[in-house]
């Protein structure tokens, strides 16, 4: 399904709104999927906790006079600062990476929303073909033998 395009879903004789609505629900999916934030976590929490046991338990930015925990490394002011804007720049492609993602998933739900009542009507004709085409084939069976 992900690969078909409305060329190659004609011949097949698959609804183009279908296959696009699935193609679009398993971008969704596949999105959902990758959550890669509690490796990142655990990562970081390993490293810092190295970091720690290479220094002493707590030093002193003799700057600024405050104490840094394991794994911190005293920095002047102006690195402060620097890292400051850095977070801060972060911090903002994060929020509109995480805006993005939710239009996206808001906009899948309603569309998923249309194609399961999509599905469901289609299912709804299937079965009444099968119907009509098992009631055909007993008339035609009770018509020969009788």
């Amino acid at each position: 399904v992900e690969v078909l395009t409305k060329d190659t879903a004609a011949p097949l004789q698959l609804p183009w709104e279908l296959v696009s609505a699935l193609q679009r629900r398993l971008r969704v999916w596949k999105l959902e999927m990758v959550d890669d934030a509690e490796v990142g976590l655990d990562k970081g929490e390993e490293y810092y906790i190295k970091k720690g046991c290479d220094m002493p338990p707590m030093d002193m930015d003799l700057q600024q006079g405050m104490p840094c925990m394991p794994g911190m490394v005293p920095m002047s002011y102006q690195q402060n600062e620097d890292q400051s804007a850095k977070l801060a720049e972060i911090e903002e492609l994060l929020r509109q990476k995480l805006k993005s993602e939710e239009t996206i998933l808001t906009e899948s739900r309603s569309q998923g929303n249309l194609l399961d009542k999509s599905v469901e009507g289609m299912l709804n004709r299937v079965q009444s073909a099968m119907e009509a085409m098992e009631r055909r084939i007993l008339s035609r069976l009770e018509g020969g033998s009788g």
